[in-house]
């Protein structure tokens, strides 16, 4: 019974991660292989997108570990509404991250959301201050009652683009 058990969750976890992914960055995350010019846009730093591995591997990876450099590839789940300053990606485990720009140099587009990225930075863990995310949550378009609810800090990965390349 528990192999049952056990089967359904790797596959379950299977579906999840696949689901992440359009056809053609899921090949490219499993290869490995570059994506062209004409089929990225970047932001800030222009970086090889080679070797870039799935966001959702992120909370396994940063076990134990304060902070990580990694090329990351996923889903935009959100963007700031307000000027395009960071953006949500999943990290895993039900978990997602808040990705921030270098130097708030450069901008995420406000209608990304949906579209497959590749951030090329360092993910690092916090603690983000009620007042911070009180902020993320005006800057979503969150309710006025949603952003009360919001009275404890929050443990979370965070990640800091130095470049952003966005799927077209």
């Amino acid at each position: 019974m528990k192999q049952i058990k056990l089967f359904f969750a790797v596959a379950v976890a299977g579906i999840l991660v696949c689901s992440a992914f359009t056809p053609k960055s899921a090949a490219m995350a499993a290869t490995g292989t570059h994506v062209s010019g004409d089929s990225v846009k970047y932001y800030g730093e222009k970086f090889s997108t080679e070797g870039a591995i799935s966001s959702l591997r992120l909370s396994v990876m940063m076990a134990g570990k304060d902070s990580l450099k990694i090329k990351l590839i996923g889903k935009i789940d959100a963007v700031c509404q307000a000027k395009g300053c960071w953006l949500k990606m999943a990290a895993g485990d039900g978990k997602m991250m808040t990705v921030r720009f270098k130097d708030y140099a450069f901008f995420a587009p406000k209608n990304a959301s949906g579209k497959t990225a590749i951030v090329d930075g360092y993910a690092y863990t916090e603690t983000v201050s009620v007042e911070m995310l009180k902020h993320y949550a005006e800057d979503a378009g969150k309710s006025k009652a949603e952003i009360d609810k919001i009275t404890q800090p929050e443990t979370s990965i965070s990640f800091l683009a130095s470049g952003l390349a966005i799927m077209k």
